[in-house]
């Protein structure tokens, strides 16, 4: 008795395998794509590019790279606009004024850094100006009258 019910779930266990191994539609078994042919794309390896260069892509590769070089100098050189900075940069122009003037009181709204910024401009033209012209002479243009008489020769 106990090889006739074993015998008996052995053949419903391999009849049922049997259907899920080929599953049918309409009496017809179910084809997979099992023949289907792997595609290009499948096979080919990820960075490996292709063997011949079309003529349009040395410039795009060479733009591409001056493009990335333009923008991480223009990242690292950019100049520090936070707050904090802006904040630190007065808060250190305060500190100098009042260490010139110790009754000092700053006024709100007044940007005591951008003070600072024009004294020092002020200073660098008169320091440009006397780097460029020592003696305070005036421009001559002795060098065009010495052309002009070897001119009349």
């Amino acid at each position: 008795m106990f090889s006739q019910v074993a015998v008996r779930s052995a053949t419903r266990r391999a009849a049922t395998l049997m259907q899920h191994q080929q599953p049918k539609h309409n009496g017809m078994p179910v084809r997979r794509a099992g023949g289907m042919p792997v595609p290009q794309s499948m096979k080919a390896k990820p960075f490996d590019g292709h063997p011949t260069n079309e003529g349009w892509e040395p410039y795009v590769q060479f733009y591409t790279g001056v493009s990335v070089i333009l923008l991480a100098v223009n990242y690292f050189f950019a100049p520090d606009t936070t707050i904090d900075s802006w904040a630190r940069n007065e808060a250190a122009a305060r500190l100098r004024l009042k260490e010139k003037d110790p009754d000092f009181k700053p006024v709100f709204g007044v940007h005591y850094q951008d003070l600072q910024s024009k004294e020092r401009q002020e200073k660098w033209d008169e320091v440009s100006e006397k780097e460029f012209n020592p003696f305070k002479e005036e421009d001559d243009d002795d060098d065009d009258d010495d052309d002009d008489e070897d001119d009349d020769e």
